[in-house]
C-alpha cells in the first residue's frame, strides 16, 4: 500500500463543488481532502481510487469543546477520480527506520570565546540518529556524535599559547543537535565541545 499527500485540497466523491469550505460540519466529513495530510491507498475501483488517513488523527479528550480532525477523517474511505488523483497526489518516501548511524561532515564551526571566530576546518564525524517525527514531508532527527578533526590554536582562542604563535592540533569533537530532512536535502544545527 502506498502513502501519499495531496499538494492542494482535493475533490472526492462526497465533495459539494458549490462550497469552498474544507469541512462539512453537518455530517462531519471533509468537503475537500485536506493537503498536507498523510493518506494511504486502500482500494482501486475502475476510475476511482479509495484513500484513508494513515495514521489516524489523535482524538481529543472527553469534554473538549474543539472538534478534532479525527471526527472528519478517521476510518472513513474517500474515493477520488483517477485524473484528480494523478494531478494532485504526491508519493511519500517511506522512512521506517527510527534509529540509524551516519557519517557527517561539519566544515564550519563558530567558536564563542573572547574573540568570536568562525572557522572552516574539516571534520569527519560519526553520528547516531533518532527520528523523532515527521511533519508534512520533513523528517526530524536528534543526533549525537563524535569526530576527528583539526583546529588552529592561538592566543585568542586558547590559554597558554604566546602571542603570534599558531599550533595546528588534532581534535576529538563531541556534539549533539537537530537535523531536518526534506527529500534528499539535509540540514542541521549542532552544539559541541572539542
Amino acid at each position: 500500500m502506498s502513502h501519499l499527500l495531496f499538494k492542494v485540497p482535493t475533490k472526492h466523491s462526497g465533495t459539494d463543488v458549490k462550497k469552498i469550505e474544507i469541512y462539512n460540519n453537518v455530517n462531519n466529513t471533509p468537503n475537500y481532502l485536506e493537503d498536507g495530510v498523510r493518506y494511504k491507498i486502500v482500494d482501486i475501483s475502475g476510475n476511482n481510487i479509495g484513500v484513508k488517513v494513515d495514521p489516524p488523527f489523535k482524538e481529543h479528550k472527553k469534554g473538549s469543546i474543539s472538534i478534532s480532525k479525527a471526527n472528519y477523517y478517521n476510518y472513513k474511505l474517500f474515493y477520488v477520480i483517477k485524473e484528480e488523483f494523478l494531478a494532485k497526489a504526491e508519493k511519500i518516501e517511506e522512512s521506517s527506520d527510527r534509529f540509524s548511524v551516519g557519517i557527517l561532515t561539519l566544515p564550519f564551526k563558530f567558536r564563542p570565546q573572547d574573540e568570536k571566530t568562525f572557522e572552516a576546518q574539516f571534520n569527519l564525524s560519526s553520528t547516531l540518529n533518532w527520528r523523532i517525527g515527521k511533519f508534512y514531508s520533513t523528517d526530524y532527527y536528534i543526533q549525537i556524535g563524535a569526530g576527528l578533526g583539526s583546529v588552529e590554536l592561538n592566543s585568542n582562542n586558547s590559554l597558554g599559547i604566546i602571542a603570534d604563535e599558531n599550533i595546528n592540533a588534532a581534535t576529538l569533537t563531541m556534539f549533539t543537535g537537530l537535523m531536518l530532512q526534506y527529500k534528499k536535502v539535509l540540514a542541521g544545527i549542532y552544539c559541541g565541545v572539542d
